[in-house]
């Protein structure tokens, strides 16, 4: 199913605030999105995993919904 939240707007986020997590925030994975800013986004791995899910369309919401 798909989310209501757009993929565009997820993308500027990562791109400009990816570093305090703000793209994770946007999709309502808040608990996630706290633990990577307390660990600076897993020591930069997340950060690349999360470019890879936003950009093949498998990044998803608190509800597991895809972000398209």
């Amino acid at each position: 199913m798909k989310s209501d939240r757009s993929l565009i707007t997820t993308l500027i986020l990562f791109v400009f605030f990816g570093w305090i997590s703000a793209h994770r925030f946007y999709a309502g994975r808040n608990f996630s999105a706290f633990i990577y800013l307390l660990t600076g986004q897993l020591c930069g791995i997340g950060l690349v995993i999360d470019f890879f899910l936003i950009i093949t369309g498998n990044f998803t919401d608190s509800d597991d919904r895809k972000i398209l």
